[in-house]
């Protein structure tokens, strides 16, 4: 049998290797895996804290609008990218049209297929 003090000036006594505690000792052996079994068994939450502090929530809230930023310039950046690439796309489209009209010996040129 061995006798063996703790931080708290509690003793354990170990006996072929099973730990037996003395009167006024904690026993965390059993102690609850979640805060539901927690709730379930009555025990009251000892915890200091609860929910998020202020300036998590600051923080949440910059790299959100950060994101909505990043993303609004991105979308206009890509209709900007979009309409320079319709109005190149109809520039090579009314020259190959009238390239057309020249080669053909047509005098006048027209925009009507437009």
């Amino acid at each position: 049998m061995i006798e063996i003090n703790n931080k708290k000036g509690m003793s354990n006594i170990y006996q072929n290797g099973d730990c037996t505690l003395q009167k006024g000792a904690k026993d965390f052996r059993n102690k609850p895996e979640n805060d539901r079994e927690n709730k379930k068994n009555g025990v009251p939450d000892t915890r200091s804290e609860h929910g998020r502090s202020m300036v998590e929530m600051l923080g949440v809230l910059a790299i959100i609008g950060l994101l909505g930023v990043t993303g609004v310039l991105g979308y206009q950046n890509a209709m900007n990218i979009y309409r320079a690439n319709e109005t190149i796309r109809e520039i090579n489209q009314r020259a190959v049209i009238y390239s057309q009209q020249l080669l053909s010996g047509s005098e006048e040129l027209s925009s009507q297929e437009f």
